[in-house]
């Protein structure tokens, strides 16, 4: 049975849920880096804040590359131009 750590905000948890979803989506992290994102594979470090991510790795396609990152480092979100997740002041 997976459990989750209490401590994490909605915010974690809600990148979560989008990204598990199979669709294409970009990813804008924190230090500007902008990720194209198909699917994920995810967990948490015991004592961690967050969850790691990461990316286009099941199934693989050797086409797409494969970052890794906190759910912490993400600011934004978006599907089809459609804005899913915005961090205050981030991808208005």
């Amino acid at each position: 049975m997976m459990t989750y750590d209490r401590s994490l905000n909605d915010d974690d948890q809600k990148i979560i849920d989008i990204l598990s979803i199979d669709e294409r989506y970009e990813v804008l992290l924190r230090n500007n880096a902008l990720l194209d994102v198909r699917n994920i594979a995810w967990g948490q470090d015991f004592g961690e804040r967050g969850f790691h991510i990461t990316t286009n790795i099941s199934p693989y396609d050797p086409g797409l590359p494969c970052d890794f990152f906190s759910t912490r480092d993400v600011v934004g979100i978006r599907c089809g131009g459609k804005v899913l997740f915005a961090a205050p002041s981030n991808m208005q």
